[in-house]
C-alpha cells in the first residue's frame, strides 16, 4: 500500500473500490476489521470484531477524516491559487489518519530517525510476534500488540530495553486515558503538546505525530516535521525553504485546516520526487499528477 505505516493492515479487494483494514477500537483496544464501499453517495461498512457499532463508525470518519465538515476545506481554494489548483488536482484529498493516538505513537516512536519501511518491517514483526492476527474476508492483517500485552513483555526481539522501556510508557499513558483522542483534540495544542512529550521517548516530532494522524486535529500546522516546509517552498516555488515564521504567516488563509492543507503539500511532494532536502524547489507544473490512493 502506498500508506507505508498501513502495511500489513489495510488491502484492496476483493472488488474493485472494496478498502479493508484493520485497528483496535478506542478505549477497549480489542481487534476489528472493517471493509468499506462506496455505493452512490453512501459508504457500506461491514464490521468484524465489535458490535460497537457506533463506536466503530465514529472512529472511521475520524480515520478517514470524515468526521468534520469539509466545505470551508474546498473554500480555501478560492483565497490561495495554489492550494485550490492541488484540491482539484488531488480531488480534495483529506488526511488518512492511524486508528488511534496510540498507534500514531507506536509508529513514532519505531520510525523517528529512521527509514520508514524499516520501521514498518519492525512494526509487524513485533505485531505477529506478540499481537492480534485479525482475518476478514480473505485477508488476514496483524495488529500492534495491545497496551496491556506490551506491559507484560520483558523483550521484544529486535528492540533494546530502552525502546521497550519507551513503548511501556506510551502503553501505560494509552491506558490511563492520555492518548484519547476526543480528550487530545478538545485540548489547546501549547497544552497537548507539552504533556504527551512528558511520555518518555516522545520528543516534538512525536507528539506532533500523534496530534495531527493520531487524534486527526484539523488545524495545527506540523512545523515539527521536517518535509512541511519542504512541502511549501516546492508548492509555491520559492528559492529557498521558509523559516518557520514565514510558513505561519503564509498558512494563515488556509484556518481552520492548515492541517489539511498541509498534508495536500506533503503528498505532492512525495508523488513529484521531492522529498530530499537538498532538492532545489520548483514552481507548481500545471499538469499535476491524479490522487493518489489514501492508503
Amino acid at each position: 500500500m502506498s500508506f507505508t505505516p498501513a502495511s500489513g493492515t489495510a488491502a484492496v479487494g476483493p472488488t474493485a473500490g472494496r478498502l479493508t483494514i484493520a485497528f483496535r477500537l478506542d478505549e477497549t483496544f480489542e481487534p476489528i476489521a472493517v471493509s468499506l464501499e462506496k455505493e452512490g453517495s453512501t459508504v457500506v461498512v461491514n464490521v468484524a470484531g465489535s458490535s460497537e457499532l457506533q463506536r466503530v463508525e465514529q472512529q472511521i470518519e475520524r480515520i478517514f477524516s470524515l468526521d468534520q465538515d469539509g466545505a470551508g476545506y474546498v473554500a480555501i481554494g478560492a483565497r490561495d491559487q495554489v492550494v485550490g489548483r492541488l484540491l482539484a488536482a488531488y480531488d480534495n484529498l483529506r488526511p488518512v489518519c492511524f486508528g488511534s493516538p496510540y498507534e500514531a505513537g507506536v509508529w513514532g516512536l519505531l520510525a523517528h530517525r529512521g527509514p520508514m519501511r524499516v520501521a514498518a518491517a519492525l512494526r509487524r514483526r513485533i505485531a505477529l510476534a506478540h499481537g492480534d492476527v485479525v482475518r476478514f474476508e480473505g485477508h488476514r492483517f496483524a495488529l500492534f500488540p495491545s497496551p496491556e500485552r506490551v506491559l507484560s513483555l520483558d523483550a521484544i526481539d529486535g528492540v533494546t530495553s530502552d525502546k521497550l522501556s519507551e513503548l511501556k510508557a506510551l502503553a501505560e499513558a494509552a491506558l490511563a486515558g492520555k492518548l484519547d483522542a476526543a480528550r487530545l483534540r478538545a485540548m489547546p495544542v501549547a497544552e497537548a503538546l507539552p504533556e504527551l512529550e512528558r511520555i518518555r521517548g516522545v520528543g516534538p516530532w512525536t507528539a506532533s505525530h500523534i496530534l495531527l494522524r493520531g487524534a486527526g486535529t484539523r488545524d495545527q500546522l506540523g512545523l515539527a516535521e521536517p518535509k512541511v516546509l519542504r512541502a511549501i517552498a516546492h508548492a509555491y516555488g520559492m528559492p529557498n525553504t521558509p523559516t518557520e515564521v514565514e510558513a505561519m504567516r503564509l498558512s494563515q488563509p488556509w484556518r481552520p485546516f492548515r492541517t489539511w492543507v498541509t498534508n495536500l503539500l506533503t503528498v505532492h511532494l512525495q508523488r513529484e520526487g521531492h522529498q530530499s532536502e537538498r532538492t532545489r524547489p520548483r514552481a507548481l507544473r500545471s499538469k499535476l499528477p491524479k490522487a493518489p490512493s489514501p492508503l
